[in-house]
């Protein structure tokens, strides 16, 4: 994915029930790099999956992700 012309940067990624997220979660970002450190099983892949998916349309087949279990609209 190619980046317009100048600067952008992501604010906020807005979460309602997919994959490990239930309900809805707002993450909020800041200036710079972004480092994300929980337990397993805390939504580390689910938050990394919504933010590839928004970002490019694409979601990775990831093995242990059993894909009949959830549904993807944009």
């Amino acid at each position: 994915m190619s980046a317009p012309e100048g600067n952008w940067r992501l604010d906020k990624l807005v979460v309602t029930d997919l994959l490990g997220f239930q309900g809805t979660k707002e993450f909020a970002f800041q200036g710079g790099l972004q480092v994300f450190e929980a337990p397993n099983h805390s939504g580390k892949t689910s938050l990394t999956m919504a933010l590839l998916w928004g970002l490019t349309g694409v979601v990775p087949n990831l093995a242990r992700l059993n894909r009949q279990s959830f549904r993807l609209t944009n």
